[in-house]
């Protein structure tokens, strides 16, 4: 059987493992990113065992250097109190949650995409889709057009097909404003995850490999402050210096790179989030971002990319599911996930942020006495869905999956 034509829009984490997984179940599709190169900025990411269940059924594996545990973290109240804890090398599950900066897991992606076949195409910008009943129509910036039996739109939050196929995106204002960035650091890297908050505010330090660390920090603020003035470390340093010895750290060594004229990139953006979830409609699907952004509380959003991709390989690799009813399906398989996802990670970041003196105070004393096994529980089921989707994958990938005889041994090596 011919299998489907399928183009997919976005060159990102969520377009180039839905690519990986479609080339995995024999469907060579083809991917391609607006963006004349890939950029770094953007920092770290936490690619949790749900995540990781689907990477290791794709056979997806990552270099040692590239990647640390996540282990262990704390949350810890203005004052400075413990108020949860965890270790995720404690779980009792078969895949391993790592953090790793974003250019290596890109690179890595790419990687794999290329010895199954594919390839990313860079500078690559949609213009128009028109969705019929046999077939999608593309035109490209160049003027080339292209005929296929599904477009994935997997472009992120400010999709331009979502844009194409719905009108606009209807991103919703978190009410929270957000600086990223990676620093190499002199001193000690952190060996555990920390999160402060500190009303209105919160700082987040997680250890990323080759002696680099992994800055977030959060701000109640307006919508629209970004901007190039607020991309300095002078800028960042005068918001959150002090909030604790570790991100003074990272702060001061942002602040020397710069004046050395090595500036280090800090992304500034609004945290926005896409509560009128859409899968598209007929020959067009939304994935990721694109169709169910959520704010980053959970650390899920390329977790729920990730097993989207998932989802379609497993539908389209199986026969089981048309093209044109892509969407159809994955509303009713996959909407109730993204959504519980979704809210729980914007009700997060609202509790975060909460500023009355008794409220945080009530707030900081209820967290700190639940109990660690309660929170390890809250995990494993969060994760079980994905390990769940990941075995279903396997398995049509065991089908009709091929790997290429001169494919690297990751795609084939032994789980972690």
């Amino acid at each position: 059987m011919t299998p489907p034509s399928v183009l997919i829009v976005g060159g990102g984490i969520g377009g180039l493992t839905t690519a990986i997984a479609l080339h995995r179940v024999g469907i060579p599709a083809r991917v391609v990113e607006q963006a004349p190169t890939l950029g770094t900025v953007g920092a770290g990411i936490t690619i949790q065992c749900n995540a990781s269940a689907v990477f290791d059924a794709l056979g997806v594996r990552f270099a040692p250097e590239d990647v640390v545990s996540i282990g262990r973290f704390e949350m810890r109240a203005r004052g400075g109190a413990v108020v949860m804890s965890g270790d995720s090398d404690d779980l009792d599950l078969p895949f391993a949650s790592v953090n790793i900066h974003r250019a290596d897991l890109q690179a890595t992606l790419v990687r794999h995409l290329e010895a199954l076949g594919g390839r990313l195409e860079l500078g690559r910008r949609v213009v128009a889709v028109r969705s019929t009943d046999s077939h999608a129509d593309v035109v490209f910036g160049d003027g080339e057009t292209a005929r296929v039996d599904l477009v994935l739109g997997v472009d992120g939050l400010n999709s331009t097909v979502r844009k194409m196929l719905l009108g606009s995106t209807g991103s919703r204002y978190s009410g929270q404003t957000c600086w990223r960035f990676a620093v190499p650091i002199d001193a000690e890297v952190p060996i555990l995850s920390l999160e402060r908050w500190d009303g209105g505010r919160r700082a987040g330090l997680v250890p990323l490999s080759r002696g680099r660390v992994y800055g977030y920090l959060v701000q109640s603020a307006p919508p629209g402050t970004p901007g190039p003035d607020t991309q300095t470390a002078a800028h960042v340093l005068e918001r959150f210096g002090g909030m604790h010895a570790g991100l003074d750290a990272a702060l001061a060594e942002l602040v020397q790179r710069e004046a050395a004229g090595e500036p280090v990139p800090i992304h500034h953006g609004d945290l926005r989030d896409q509560p009128h979830i859409s899968f598209g409609r007929g020959r067009v699907v939304l994935l990721g971002d694109a169709g169910h952004a959520t704010t980053p509380n959970m650390g899920q959003g390329a977790g729920m990319a990730i097993e989207d991709a998932a989802a379609v390989a497993i539908a389209l690799g199986s026969g089981a599911v048309a093209p044109e009813r892509l969407a159809d399906h994955l509303d009713g398989t996959r909407r109730d996930r993204v959504v519980h996802v979704q809210k729980t990670s914007w009700r997060i970041g609202a509790m975060a942020h909460w500023q009355h003196p008794v409220v945080t105070w009530l707030r900081d004393t209820m967290l700190g006495m639940l109990p660690e096994s309660v929170a390890t529980r809250q995990a494993i089921e969060l994760y079980q869905a994905g390990i769940e989707l990941a075995d279903d994958l396997r398995g049509v990938v065991a089908a009709r999956g091929e790997v290429p005889e001169d494919a690297p041994p990751s795609l084939e090596g032994p789980r972690p």
